[in-house]
């Protein structure tokens, strides 16, 4: 079995990269030098086509370790759905936004390293299939959002990117920026949703509000919880919905939705979803944030893809 280790070598601000140099000593002590592999990404996009070029070399005599942030597993985990490879996460960037829903939202790298056993050159990683959501030709495993906290995605990266020390920072930073502009947005929505009892029912109507989060999994934006509850290997999508707030009313519900803990709140509404379609009113673009890229379209279709994902997960 081939372990190849793709490195985002600019993720995290460089500080936990030295454990590489570990895990290939590690590998090279065990007499397993032949089994360890690292490729370095050089550019967006890099991640998901050297995974699958890897897996054209390899075909499914390989594990895929993603080592950077979500945007890196974001790519990789795009070029596995419905591959038989693992795919594990190393959690070497600055959100770490996935990571903390596998592993715990305190997690410690080098505790997680150690339970793979990559530092022993003996990897020893149990499986577990999860779901990946289907938005067109491209996938996500984490959150797609779109309102106020993509205009603040948007803020967060430009400050990132100018200032690479903020870290996980920034997007807190762009909440200050955005405060004072737009939180009202309208667009058509289209949902496939289910209720308690598991009967399908739709969700149609054009929607005033300031933020939607479609989450597969729970964190965003640096740690920021719509969904506490999801659950990454249930076949269902967690909805979460801001009506139209003020500044007042940012300000004092932005903790509460940093600790998951929103549900209750009278404009916050929850539910299930499986597919649904997201469209812009008058025709014009849709900004979104999708796994913490932005994109933007006039129309989105989701559904969600049940164990689309081969993950490694450790006991």
């Amino acid at each position: 079995m081939k372990y190849v280790f793709i490195v985002n070598p600019v993720a995290g601000q460089h500080k936990n990269h030295s454990l590489m140099e570990e895990i290939e000593a590690a590998f090279r002590k065990a007499n397993n030098t032949e089994e360890f592999v690292r490729i370095d990404t050089i550019a967006v996009g890099d991640a998901y086509t050297k995974t699958i070029t890897i897996i054209e070399r390899y075909g499914t005599n390989c594990t895929i370790i993603s080592c950077g942030g979500d945007g890196t597993l974001h790519e990789i985990a795009n070029a596995l759905v419905h591959k038989d490879n693992l795919l594990v996460v190393l959690p070497l960037g600055t959100g770490n936004d996935f990571a903390k829903k596998i592993y715990g939202p305190k997690f410690k790298l080098k505790e997680i390293v150690e339970k793979f056993g990559f530092l022993t050159g003996i990897p020893n990683i149990q499986t577990k299939k999860v779901d990946m959501v289907s938005i067109g030709k491209d996938h996500y495993i984490n959150v797609m959002s779109f309102g106020f906290d993509t205009k603040v995605a948007i803020a967060a990266k430009k400050l990132a990117d100018k200032f690479r020390f903020l870290g996980h920072l920034s997007y807190k930073l762009g909440i200050l920026f955005c405060l004072f502009g737009n939180k009202k947005f309208k667009f058509d929505i289209d949902f496939n949703a289910i209720d308690d009892n598991d009967n399908l029912f739709k969700i149609k109507k054009t929607l005033n509000f300031t933020l939607i989060a479609i989450c597969n999994a729970s964190f965003y934006g640096g740690g920021f919880c719509p969904a506490p509850k999801s659950k990454i290997d249930d076949g269902i999508l967690d909805l979460c919905i801001a009506d139209c707030v003020n500044i007042f009313e940012v300000i004092m519900l932005a903790p509460r939705y940093a600790k998951g803990n929103v549900e209750k709140h009278p404009k916050v509404h929850m539910n299930r979803l499986i597919s649904g379609t997201i469209s812009s009113c008058d025709g014009s673009p849709l900004p979104g944030n999708c796994d913490g890229e932005i994109f933007s379209e006039s129309k989105i279709e989701f559904s969600v893809i049940p164990k689309a994902i081969n993950l490694g997960i450790y006991k």
